[in-house]
């Protein structure tokens, strides 16, 4: 895959892309991490469908999945997609600065659900993973016991500067220089009035779902991007189509939050 070059040359880094929150990781397999692309593509939809969280009701998102099928994607503009982003192996397989040979990915969010099929299709692909997490360590040991090569299990809330520096550090300590970075981590609450939100709800999503991933992207772009000293990546960024369609009467919080990520997205 030839490298996009970077809007900003000052950054350096060489893809970003964004996808939908559901579907995300049948469309990454389809698109970029698979060498057979049915097979991963089943597997991924396979293990998503096992997850609890992939039931609650995300109308907008239910629609956001049936766009990652090929027949159904519209024909008018869109942001970057992963296929553009996702650093392929081949191309940078010269470029490897990690300690266990292997390009490197993080993905937040990685212990369940799209965070964690996502993490098994890259390490299939031949990346080492950094599986993020908040909470459920003994979940993420589960899928780094899973991958097919190296992996850890790091934990961090993402809504924190200081846990994120720690985060990232700790990577650059047990895998190495950093090739992607996947922004899955995110907060979704339960369907609400916006007259009925308040304060510390929409500072927990927003924080979440938009301070986090801005957080993610910058230690990532310090550690990839050429004018660091980097020799480029890419960073996808999980959205969902409840940033263009609102989510009224349900999650508008939520869908601001994704408008917020979709903006980052463009302006990386």
């Amino acid at each position: 895959m030839a490298e996009e070059p970077a809007r900003d040359k000052a950054e350096g880094v060489c893809g970003v892309g964004v996808l939908g929150a559901v579907g995300t990781a049948a469309a990454v397999a389809h698109d970029q991490l698979g060498p057979d692309r049915r097979s991963v593509g089943h597997h991924a939809r396979a293990r998503l469908r096992t997850k609890r969280e992939h039931r609650h009701p995300r109308h907008a998102d239910r629609r956001c999945a049936a766009a990652t099928e090929p027949s159904a994607r519209p024909a008018q503009p869109r942001l970057p997609t992963a296929q553009a982003a996702l650093v392929d192996v081949d191309d940078r397989r010269r470029q490897w600065g990690s300690i266990v040979g292997q390009p490197v990915v993080l993905v937040t969010g990685g212990s369940r659900g799209i965070g964690a099929a996502t993490a098994l299709l890259a390490a299939r692909a031949g990346y080492a993973v950094a599986v993020g997490y908040r909470l459920d360590r003994a979940a993420a040991e589960e899928i780094v016991a899973e991958l097919d090569g190296p992996g850890v299990a790091i934990g961090a809330d993402v809504a924190s500067e200081a846990e994120v520096v720690r985060m990232f550090a700790e990577i650059d300590e047990k895998l190495g220089r950093l090739d992607a970075l996947v922004n899955n981590a995110g907060v979704l609450e339960g369907g609400r009035r916006v007259d009925r939100i308040d304060e510390k709800r929409l500072r927990r999503v927003l924080d979440a779902n938009v301070v986090g991933p801005f957080l993610c992207a910058r230690e990532a772009v310090r550690r990839m991007s050429t004018a660091h000293g980097g020799n480029g990546g890419a960073i996808v960024n999980v959205s969902s189509a409840a940033s263009r369609l609102g989510a009224a009467g349900e999650y508008v919080d939520y869908a601001a939050s994704k408008g917020a990520l979709d903006t980052l997205t463009t302006g990386l």
